[in-house]
Order: structure tokens, then sequence, then C-alpha cells
């Protein structure tokens, strides 16, 4: 896989605090799915189509596992370059973050 501009503040801070490994950025590049609202960070996300294609393309058990445990987690993209800014965790309860 690819490796992707990544930001400190996205890899050294907010991964390492949420525990995501480094590889779900290619995984999330390659079978995640893309909300984009004009003016703002697009929001990659792992959707149940997102786990249906990794487990149609053979992805490693492991990392399907790794990803179906943070329906939640967004990973915010600059647009115009595809830098990963942040990965948050969207609360259902509060405002939509998408």
């Amino acid at each position: 896989m690819q490796t992707h501009k990544v930001t400190k503040h996205c890899r050294n801070e907010r991964m390492q605090q949420r525990g995501v490994p480094n590889v779900i950025v290619d995984l999330i590049s390659v079978y995640g799915e893309c909300y984009r609202r004009p003016g703002h960070p697009s929001s990659w996300y792992f959707s149940r189509k997102s786990i249906a294609r990794m487990q149609k393309d053979g992805v490693a058990k492991q990392l399907i596992i790794e990803a179906e445990s943070r329906p939640n987690m967004r990973f915010m993209v600059d647009p115009e370059n595809g830098t990963f800014i942040t990965v948050l965790h969207a609360d259902k309860n509060k405002q939509r973050v998408h």
C-alpha cells in the first residue's frame, strides 16, 4: 500500500491517543467512504460497504476486525492535497460529524 501525507497532529497525537494503527490510513484511503461538504475537509470512514469490499478483496481478518471495531471513527482529509488532518470519533448524540 502507498504512504499518505499525515499531519503530525493526526499521527502523533490523535491516532496515538485513539490507538489507531498506521495501516488504517492506507485501508481507509482504499476502502473508505468519503463525505464531502464544500469549503470543509472531507470526512473518510468505514461503512458496511467498505467492510464488505475488504472481505471480498481478501484483506487480512485482523485488519477487518480493526476497522469494524471503529464504526464512529472519522478521518478529516484536506480535499486539495489529500493530507490526513486529524482523526475523531463521531458522537451520534451530538452534532453530526460525517
